[in-house]
């Protein structure tokens, strides 16, 4: 049986794991919030924003991906997801094509938001098969608005 002492030590680390995972919920909410706040009114203090989102999509793309999602989901500016389009999520199709190109192909036919999202990615520098894959979407989704 534990001792009073451990079972205090073990709830002290378990509220700590706790607190940490609610700083990084926070940060990245910061994090989502501060990207759409830059690009609706372009306020220099945010550019950490826009460099840290471009940072994810190199070296953590599925974290680039959660926050590329919950930035469409929150906004409706077109200045934002036109910059969401042709920035990030362009960028993360360029880098990481392959890993990504399935989901994108589910989303544009479940999410309408999404198939405007797709339309205004630049595919010309990506895979070839990734770029066929964007173009067709973006063809046969054309008249969505």
């Amino acid at each position: 049986m534990a001792s009073p002492l451990s079972r205090k030590t073990i709830n002290n680390k378990s509220a700590a794991v706790c607190g940490v995972i609610r700083l990084m919920m926070n940060k990245e909410d910061d994090l989502i919030s501060t990207w759409i706040e830059y690009h609706s009114h372009n306020n220099d203090s945010d550019f950490w924003a826009f460099e840290q989102l471009e940072e994810f999509v190199q070296s953590e793309p599925e974290k680039a991906w959660e926050c590329i999602i919950k930035i469409m989901d929150m906004s409706s500016s077109d200045s934002v997801l036109g910059n969401l389009s042709a920035g990030p999520l362009e960028d993360l199709l360029f880098y990481h094509g392959s890993k990504f190109i399935d989901r994108v192909e589910t989303l544009t036919r479940q999410n309408p938001k999404f198939t405007k999202l797709i339309k205004g990615v630049w595919a010309s520098e990506m895979q070839k098969n990734i770029k066929e894959k964007i173009v067709t979407l973006q063809e046969r989704y054309a008249n969505i608005v």
